[in-house]
């Protein structure tokens, strides 16, 4: 965060070739203690409730004030105006319901407290330069992490699931994922189990991962290939995943000594598609596909 704050003071801001090196110095401590700041108040959940609502607790409209003198003792002329009782108050407030609601708190109380105490009023394309920095170094991406068969209370077999993670720094908002046999032959199940986890308006948070059930066993094998039973589906493969040589051998044949051990197998592929919105609005609708491997006969070991 330190580094993309920097990046943005450099990259964001015009400032006269004479004042910039002590400008500069003034705006990194300002955004370094609303680091620290943001930190605090999200981290420790500082509300409390009354009958005018969610408000800050004492100790965190004592730690906004402190931070309003920092910067306004540092010259800022926007941490001068919130110095006014009147001002600080509305502030307060603001934050009381970013820290209340927002699911990505830091970043918001961060881009609240810079927009309000840090940032002179800038020119529209200024504004949209910054925006786009925070956007390029926050890049939102989920993957699937791996495909597992799973065990759920009042299904009587395993059910095929994708585990998608979300890698990014940020959290993905609305997401969904479809998954096809072919371009227009869609995999779906209508049962509570695909209802329970495909829900509607799905956020998952930076690091954290979501099962995505597709269907049960039997059912999924006879989309994808309706030439093979469900005990023939030995093997997934996701995009990108390092398997060892003979990882498949050895997973049907067991650890041979002095033995020799046929099989045939084929693969078939699952398509799948991502569609989310970033915390910035954009909308993302991204494909990909993992592999099903089957076994063609009976294992031979000899």
């Amino acid at each position: 965060m330190k580094l993309l704050i920097i990046s943005l003071l450099v990259t964001g801001m015009i400032l006269p070739c004479s004042s910039f090196g002590y400008e500069l110095d003034k705006q990194k401590e300002a955004l370094n203690l609303i680091v620290i700041t943001a930190k605090e108040l999200c981290e420790n959940v500082p509300l409390s409730g009354g009958t005018e609502g969610v408000q800050l607790t004492g100790e965190a409209k004592a730690k906004v004030s402190g931070i309003v003198k920092k910067l306004a003792d540092l010259g800022l002329e926007g941490a001068v105006k919130y110095e006014s009782n009147e001002y600080e108050g509305v502030l307060q407030e603001d934050l009381a319901v970013i820290v209340n609601k927002s699911a990505n708190c830091k970043m918001d109380v961060w881009k609240d407290l810079q927009d309000k105490l840090v940032l002179p009023p800038e020119p529209i394309s200024s504004m949209k330069n910054s925006e786009a920095l925070i956007k390029d170094q926050n890049p939102t991406d989920i993957e699937i992490q791996s495909i597992e068969l799973k065990e759920f209370w009042g299904i009587d077999e395993p059910y095929v699931v994708a585990v998608v993670k979300n890698d990014s720094t940020v959290s993905a908002k609305n997401v969904t994922v479809t998954f096809w046999k072919g371009a227009d032959q869609e995999i779906i199940s209508t049962d509570s189990i695909h209802k329970q986890y495909h829900i509607s308006n799905l956020r998952i948070r930076a690091g954290e991962e979501h099962d995505f059930p597709i269907a049960p066993l039997s059912k999924y094998v006879q989309e994808i290939s309706e030439s093979s039973s469900p005990e023939d589906l030995v093997d997934f493969t996701v995009p990108n995943e390092d398997k060892l040589p003979f990882a498949l051998q050895e997973k049907l044949c067991g650890k041979l000594k002095n033995q020799s051990c046929r099989f045939d197998s084929f693969t078939k592929g699952t398509f799948v598609q991502f569609k989310y919105e970033t915390i910035f609005d954009d909308s993302v609708t991204k494909t990909t596909s993992f592999s099903n491997t089957f076994l063609d006969g009976d294992v031979r070991v000899y």
